[in-house]
């Protein structure tokens, strides 16, 4: 159940305009003083009307179509004079030193432009070009992070894992609102194929991989933090077609062009997708969805503003798989409605926003006696406040969450025993929470210095709440306009969301330290980082229910990233994660299921539109581990077999995993600026069988494996009107 769906997700690829660039525009923007500036405004006069914000290194990019004659960038930033530079050609050097505005003495520093919740932290930006270039994304947004060496997911999925730490520790926020299970097609454990967003709704994506801000949210891991799009948005009707899929979009504008409308639907279906790759989804029996998405964007000048999202879809599965000795069919059937909204006012020194947020999931599921049927709701709604200064930044707010899990179950009597003919019990549970939160955070410069913390705690409004504090520290000090070097510690909680597997809403906990070194040029980005974290009540995801170990976890590991543009055409990647990752069992740490010791990543692109553009995309790790079964008693009562577990946890391990995957992409221009663009992946070139699961037979006398993704292709069309 894993993986096989992934190949579903390339629907989501080009969906509402066209993606592939002809010439790239790179640079940095430098403050008067040779600082790298963050927040600069670069505005592209063009035939395609684009703006972008510069990061806290003061760099830039622009993907574009077409470079004609006279463009030009205009650079501008709240108290320094517009600079403005021609454009002939692409280029990836570009270096603009602003100049003091003697015009101009304000005392506050306008950053408006939408940001990293917290740049001083450590953080990655995945842009929309990166997921429709990294074979890895699929054209998901969250599998696209799988490519940067913070994510160390072992199964193939959407839901992130960062830096050795599950799933359900992190948390995503789209738009300033926590999103519980931001993934489609999840198992039990909450495991997902890809996400519920559409790419092409994405304005920005900030991955922090640990020690992750507080002004959002908690997480005891990371945080992945959305922003949708508001920016480079124009009238069109667009249609598209896949092997899987069918979809249209339709943009419409105001009048003043501050605002835009966006509607798209997609209906995915899996008979052609299985002809063409038989040998791929002997295990997919059949899924389909329909989904629609609605986008609402009002501005009324660069602070007030109003952001609407909608998102309903319905989807099915039939996914044939092993549990101990038992083969047999998965049948899971979902619908959800999942909206978030966002009010922002005030001006260049004190902003203002409300978030809202509402999810309602109806889940059924069936294997073998396992019956699960599930009614999930929740709101959100917070407060915050943010003062802009020339020597500090200060953000505060208040928050309240509410969710309920209602299961009706039946289940088997004895784990092992899961055939429809097997003893099974009924089991009704309703888990509700309020969940009361309150920040604060600020940071302030020093020189070189930034120095930054925040806390945050909750207001227990329920007899059998356990009162937490959250608090963290960062320093980070820039050597120069390249080079800079980030201290970052603290202690984080979060609730555990109920999913199949744990029925529960456990405070978890993580004390982590991380050091990290960066240098970024033009051409040139390096990372490097350690990190060690301690995480409390650990519910460990498994293949195997009685593996789970209620335990501390204890994750160290080293990163090291290579981003480097080759000339004007290519783009390289290569990243290499060491991990060691423990787990308490009886007193004594053991390794964990993830304990990887390496995991290797590279990704190459190639941008050449009167060609085809191309990505490649490497990944290599040892298996991971598992607690293998050495024999089978009988029972009689059961009239079944009860497997016998090695002495060591996790003393097994699965055949090393390697995966190369390929995509090419076209646009082709049509009348009046419109485009036509083909695209195709191919997943797991070499067509190797990377283990995944072990699968016995009925006295577990007998093993075999069930593998991740086989090698399987997808193309598909898109067409703008």
């Amino acid at each position: 159940m894993r993986t096989l769906f992934m190949g579903i997700g390339i629907f989501l690829l080009w969906m509402t305009s066209p993606a592939q660039q002809a010439g790239r525009v790179a640079g940095r923007v430098l403050h008067p003083d040779g600082q790298g500036l963050f927040g600069a405004t670069i505005i592209y006069s063009g035939s395609q009307k684009k703006h972008t914000f510069s990061d806290n290194n003061g760099a830039f990019s622009f993907d574009l179509l077409t470079i004609q004659p006279n463009d030009s960038l205009e650079i501008r930033f709240v108290g320094l004079k517009t600079q403005k530079v021609a454009l002939e050609a692409p280029t990836d050097a570009l270096l603009i030193l602003m100049e003091s505005s003697e015009a101009q003495n304000i005392s506050a520093v306008s950053v408006i432009a939408k940001k990293a919740i917290a740049e001083e932290f450590s953080v990655e930006q995945v842009g929309r070009m990166d997921v429709y270039f990294n074979p890895l994304a699929k054209g998901d947004p969250l599998n696209a992070i799988q490519l940067l060496a913070a994510s160390t997911d072992t199964e193939e999925s959407a839901s992130p894992s960062l830096r050795g730490s599950a799933p359900n520790r992190s948390i995503v926020v789209v738009d300033g609102v926590p999103v519980r299970n931001p993934v489609r097609y999840t198992q039990l454990n909450g495991v997902g194929s890809f996400s519920i967003l559409n790419t092409e709704m994405l304005e920005s994506q900030y991955v922090y991989a640990s020690n992750p801000p507080l002004a959002y949210g908690n997480s005891s891991a990371g945080l992945i933090d959305i922003q949708l799009r508001e920016t480079d948005v124009r009238d069109a009707f667009t249609v598209g077609a896949g092997l899987a899929q069918a979809g249209a979009s339709f943009t419409k504008t105001t009048k003043d062009n501050n605002g835009y409308f966006t509607a798209y639907s997609n209906v995915n279906f899996p008979q052609l997708y299985r002809t063409v790759n038989e040998a791929a989804t002997d295990q997919l029996n059949d899924f389909g969805s329909v989904d629609l998405g609605l986008r609402y964007f009002r501005k009324w000048d660069d602070y007030k503003k109003l952001s609407v999202f909608n998102y309903s879809n319905t989807e099915n599965y039939d996914f044939s798989f092993s549990l101990f000795s038992h083969n047999g069919s998965a049948i899971a059937k979902q619908k959800r409605n999942f909206s978030v909204a966002k009010y922002q006012w005030g001006n260049e020194v004190n902003t203002w926003s409300i978030n809202t947020g509402a999810d309602i999931t109806k889940a059924d599921f069936a294997y073998g006696n396992l019956i699960s049927n599930t009614q999930r709701e929740e709101t959100f709604a917070g407060l915050n406040f943010r003062r802009n200064n020339r020597y500090y930044v200060f953000q505060t707010g208040l928050s309240h969450r509410w969710s309920s899990d209602d299961f009706e179950e039946q289940l088997p009597q004895y784990y092992f025993a899961m055939a429809d003919d097997k003893p099974s019990f009924r089991t009704d549970s309703l888990l509700q929470q309020h969940d009361i939160q309150g920040f604060a955070y600020g940071k302030f410069y020093l020189g070189n210095f930034t120095f930054s913390g925040g806390i945050r705690t909750n207001i227990p409004a329920q007899t059998d709440q356990e009162q937490f504090v959250s608090y963290q520290s960062a320093t980070k000090y820039a050597f120069d306009n390249r080079h800079n070097v980030l201290l970052s510690a603290g202690k984080y909680h979060n609730y555990n969301y109920p999913t199949g597997q744990a029925r529960n809403l456990d405070l978890l906990s993580s004390d982590q330290i991380s050091l990290e070194y960066n240098y970024l040029s033009a051409k040139t980005e390096v990372k490097l980082a350690g990190f060690y974290k301690e995480e409390t009540n650990n519910r460990p995801v498994t293949d195997r229910y009685v593996e789970d170990v209620d335990g501390n976890q204890y994750i160290q590991g080293v990163e090291l990233s290579l981003k480097q543009d080759i000339g004007k055409r290519f783009t390289l990647d290569v990243a290499n994660t060491f991990l060691d990752v423990e787990v308490e069992n009886e007193g004594q740490r053991v390794a964990a299921r993830n304990d990887l010791g390496h995991l290797v990543k590279a990704g190459l692109t190639y941008f050449n539109n009167d060609v085809f553009s191309f990505g490649a995309s490497y990944v290599a790790r040892p298996g991971t581990r598992y607690t293998d079964i050495t024999e089978g008693y009988y029972i009689s009562e059961v009239d079944a077999f009860a497997p016998v577990f090695q002495s060591q946890l996790n003393g097994s391990r699965y055949g090393r995993y390697e995966n190369i995957s390929l995509t090419a992409n076209r646009a082709f221009e049509l009348k009046n600026d419109r485009y036509l663009v083909l695209y195709s992946v191919l997943n797991n070139l070499l067509a190797r069988e990377n283990e995944s699961n072990a699968v016995f037979n009925e006295d577990y006398s007998e093993k075999s494996f069930e593998f991740y993704g086989r090698r399987w292709a997808y193309i598909g069309a898109q067409i703008e009107f």
